[in-house]
């Protein structure tokens, strides 16, 4: 502190700091026999390796890989290839030959040595083509011209077609306009299909039944809604032959009306008026679980 310090003793500072290496995962593009140990190093094997820019190709950065083997700690680099697109081993490697890499060079040799008979069949296959394309392009003019000998008809044709396809047109609108005026829609309506006619009749079919399912009556809203007059004052009158109770095929039957026993559970009293007084019984029904 307080001390000065000149700018040449902070440059040199500076340069004495190391800088940090640039480690990247690599995977292995292809195998690679080591030159150390003769290890094998398979294609995917994944290492720590050192990454370095020493070069360029056009606006390509070249770049360089250093890794060590796994077994012996022999030093590998791989630099890579923009001209070509791929990786070559640069040191402490070989690269392992493939079948695809000796079927690409048999084939460019065979290719450089100028087969007499491989340039006569492709000749040939490049003259059968082109007899093909014309026969293909003749036959379209033949068409063009037997269709169109007459255009008068042809045209009267069209028209016709393009009339009845408006027609039709204008009346599927008509109905979608309906249908979006009915439902009170502000859509535009897709054509229907097969699926939804499908849906549509299983839903009409699904509502039929429905309709068509007997419904259990509510008796105790049946019989308040009737008038006093026509209320029965215990079960026997209500399963009797004049009861409507006798010829409602949901409620079950009765056999015999002697095992119906009546229970007056409460009897309230009330008047009206002064003059008029009425008595209401509530009545509990219950089978007799005893055998005769």
């Amino acid at each position: 502190m307080g001390r000065y310090r000149p700018p040449e003793e902070e440059e040199n500072k500076r340069r004495k700091r190391t800088r940090a290496k640039n480690v990247v995962r690599f995977e292995m593009p292809f195998a690679v026999w080591c030159n150390q140990c003769q290890n094998l190093i398979s294609q995917g094997t994944r290492f720590n390796a050192e990454k370095k820019h020493i070069g360029s190709y056009y606006s390509s950065k070249v770049w360089s890989f250093i890794f060590h083997c796994h077994t012996c700690s022999n030093a590998l680099e791989i630099h890579t290839d923009p001209k070509n697109t791929e990786y070559n081993v640069f040191n402490g490697g070989k690269r392992k030959a493939d079948a695809s890499n000796t079927v690409t060079l048999s084939n460019v040799a065979s290719s450089d040595n100028h087969d007499p008979l491989e340039t006569l069949e492709k000749s040939i296959t490049t003259q059968k083509t082109q007899e093909d394309q014309n026969t293909e392009l003749e036959l379209i003019y033949e068409k063009n011209e037997r269709q169109w000998a007459d255009p008068m008809t042809v045209s009267q044709k069209l028209r016709k077609r393009f009339r009845e396809k408006k027609k039709l047109i204008k009346e599927q609108e008509q109905r979608e306009n309906n249908l979006k005026y009915q439902a009170g829609l502000d859509l535009s309506l897709l054509p229907p299909t097969i699926s939804d006619e499908k849906i549509a009749q299983q839903l009409a079919r699904h509502e039929r039944t429905e309709s068509q399912a007997p419904v259990k009556p509510d008796y105790k809203k049946i019989i308040m809604k009737r008038s006093k007059k026509e209320r029965f004052s215990n079960f026997d009158d209500a399963v009797a032959l004049t009861g409507f109770l006798r010829n409602d095929s949901c409620f079950p039957k009765v056999s015999d009306t002697e095992n119906a026993v009546v229970k007056v559970s409460k009897t309230r009293e009330w008047t009206k008026g002064p003059e008029k007084t009425s008595t209401a019984s509530l009545v509990e029904y219950e089978g007799s679980d005893e055998s005769t």
